[in-house]
């Protein structure tokens, strides 16, 4: 049985066994540094119809949704895929540490001359499994591509491959730049000598090639700029990140409603813009506004079946440029009719304050009309999770206590779910995180 897993293992990890023809060789990263890897002659056909076998076995045992993009390959592995021969890049076997015990794989992003720097998931290109010994490509946030070991390469979740993945590490190539054009700004990337730059964009005209351009403003709204930077050392071409850039006018989107049917409160939103500062103005006194970078919260102390009109102002300030956009809306406080013939039945459970930037108290309520009884929820253990705008969890715990109190302020703002679970039930309300 040992020696079964252990083979198993083999295969999925990078476990190093020499044939003879195998030999230790050097790759370049983008920026000219070398890179340990070992060249593998690869296996027969019948061995290789084993590591299928395996892989396929792994897949059906675990339920995985993984997709099979290309066969088991003995002749590179996961960190090779991920940071050389997915840009373009030969085939070897690359390892986290060099045949001494010295830091190899980081060389792609730490050192004196490191091609990426740390990001977030929402831009990143690569990601590291720290406590996996892993290396994907990064197709989307719920999406990447890595060569698991020996076995075939797969595109998967983040979390659905036989690797750890509870420390991921997330790199990128950026742009640097002021988010916001006016007219025309100076943008750069990652310098590298000799290396070639396809500069590409939208609502933008570019000028000048290499590192460091110029960009004009061609139309307001919502554009990007990026790079395709190909490397005379490491043989690849690789992306920076899309950056997004607002030219121009800003717009402002109502992106929401929150709170119950009777006290609404409504979310406005300006673009994502870095490096910027947004005040907010409305000019109804009868308006309540409270806002949060870009965000913006309305709502208004009116009688029921009522309406306001209301004029909303966010002004984006930053470097050289001031611009301003203006929404004209009403604001209706439904009446009880409006609320689906009725009160109906009363939410399992309050979230106090909301929006919230600090902590949020949760009070579970007793509840002896409506869906849920108060016998349902009484002394008996349920979940409590808290997710973020991908449906992903950010927190969870079990529990029996009605009232309990979440620490959110570190947490990015934005729209959140609190979803309490008993009974195979799920009750869920929306909740918003602001500065």
């Amino acid at each position: 049985m040992k020696r079964i897993i252990l083979s198993i293992l083999s295969f999925v990890f990078c476990y190093n066994t020499f044939a003879q023809s195998d030999y230790y060789t050097t790759i370049k990263t983008p920026t000219n540094v070398s890179v340990e890897a070992i060249y593998r002659i690869e296996y027969s056909a019948g061995y290789l119809a084993q590591v299928e076998a395996q892989a396929a076995g792994w897949i059906s045992d675990q339920s995985s949704s993984a997709v099979r993009i290309a066969p088991a390959s003995r002749t590179y592995n996961c960190h090779n895929f991920a940071w050389h021969n997915s840009d373009g890049g030969n085939r070897v076997w690359v390892n986290q540490n060099d045949q001494y015990g010295n830091a190899n794989l980081s060389k792609y992003w730490s050192g004196t001359s490191p091609t990426y720097q740390l990001t977030t998931i929402g831009n990143a290109a690569k990601t590291f499994y720290s406590d996996g010994d892993h290396s994907a490509k990064v197709i989307s946030p719920t999406l990447f591509e890595s060569k698991w070991g020996e076995w075939p390469r797969y595109q998967h979740s983040p979390t659905d491959c036989p690797y750890v993945s509870s420390n991921l590490q997330y790199y990128y190539v950026p742009v640097n730049g002021d988010g916001l054009i006016c007219t025309s700004k100076t943008y750069s990337t990652l310098n590298i000598s000799g290396a070639s730059y396809n500069w590409s964009g939208s609502k933008v005209t570019i000028s000048g090639s290499g590192s460091a351009i110029s960009v004009t403003k061609l139309s307001d709204g919502s554009g990007w700029l990026q790079t395709q930077i190909s490397s005379p050392y490491s043989g690849t071409a690789i992306s920076s990140e899309k950056q997004t850039i607002w030219i121009g006018k800003p717009s402002i989107l109502n992106i929401d409603k929150i709170g119950s049917c009777y006290e609404p409160t409504i979310i406005y939103g300006s673009p994502t813009i870095d490096g910027v500062n947004y005040s907010w103005s409305v000019n109804n006194p009868s308006v309540n506004m409270y806002s949060s970078g870009r965000y913006c919260y309305v709502d208004a102390d009116i009688p029921d079946g009522s309406s306001v009109f209301f004029t909303l102002t966010s002004t984006i300030s930053g470097n050289d440029c001031v611009t301003s956009g203006t929404k004209s809306a009403i604001y209706y406080k439904p009446t009880v009719d409006d609320c689906n013939g009725g009160p109906g039945p009363e939410p399992l459970f309050s979230v106090s304050p909301n929006p919230a930037n600090e902590f949020i108290t949760i009070e579970v309520k007793d509840i002896e009309k409506g869906t849920v009884a108060t016998s349902d929820i009484a002394n008996k253990e349920f979940i409590v999770r808290l997710l973020n705008s991908y449906q992903t969890p950010v927190y969870q715990m079990n529990t029996i206590s009605k009232k309990f109190t979440i620490n959110v302020s570190n947490y990015p703002i934005g729209i959140y779910y609190l979803q309490i679970i008993k009974d195979n039930k799920m009750y869920s309300e929306k909740v918003i995180i602001m500065d």
